[in-house]
């Protein structure tokens, strides 16, 4: 360890330059994009940087996808990942949302992976929407997998844990594993 900033061990900025950092957000300031009291800090080198600093802002803005059900989505999920996005997207956060961003016609799907896995790839971050049901969420979740891609569950309260295997078992270890907040 380098030394201690705010009662933390860091890592020398040699070592903080070559983490594949895993940021964890404090949002104090009630929203605002020109406030100074939301930080984030890496989880592995002890970087702590404000998160609106306007260098910041512009070389480290969080990208999430979101993995969601599209075709078969309920109104009341619908509504539900409108109001999570919003508030996300309220913090300066760029949201790719796939039944927004994705063109969705196509007549395989094939395009649509496509789209999506390259999405996912530019993404810091993989947010979920869980939906059992949903076969493009599991074929994303598995992308998001292959790319090492931290997760967050959206509606972790809709997650049923099972006795055995499953899905809902994988995403939520893969989710403590990834540690965002």
């Amino acid at each position: 360890m380098f030394g201690i900033k705010f009662g933390r061990k860091v890592k020398s900025p040699v070592e903080q330059m070559h983490c594949d950092h895993k940021w964890h957000y404090e949002f104090n300031s009630g929203g605002g994009l020109c406030e100074s009291n939301d930080y984030r800090e890496c989880k592995r080198c002890g970087l702590v940087e404000d998160i609106y600093s306007e260098s910041n802002f512009i070389k480290y803005k969080t990208k999430v996808f979101l993995i969601c059900p599209v075709r078969n989505a309920t109104g009341y999920q619908k509504q539900e990942m409108a109001s999570y996005i919003e508030n996300l997207e309220s913090k300066g956060i760029d949201v790719y949302y796939p039944a927004r961003d994705t063109n969705q016609v196509d007549d395989t799907g094939y395009r649509i992976c496509k789209d999506n896995l390259n999405a996912i790839r530019e993404a810091n971050e993989v947010h979920i929407f869980w939906d059992k049901d949903s076969s493009g969420s599991l074929f994303d979740l598995g992308m998001a997998f292959a790319l090492n891609k931290p997760i967050f569950i959206a509606n972790g309260c809709d997650v049923k844990l099972t006795d055995g295997k499953s899905f809902a078992n994988m995403i939520s270890e893969w989710a403590k594993k990834s540690d965002l907040k």
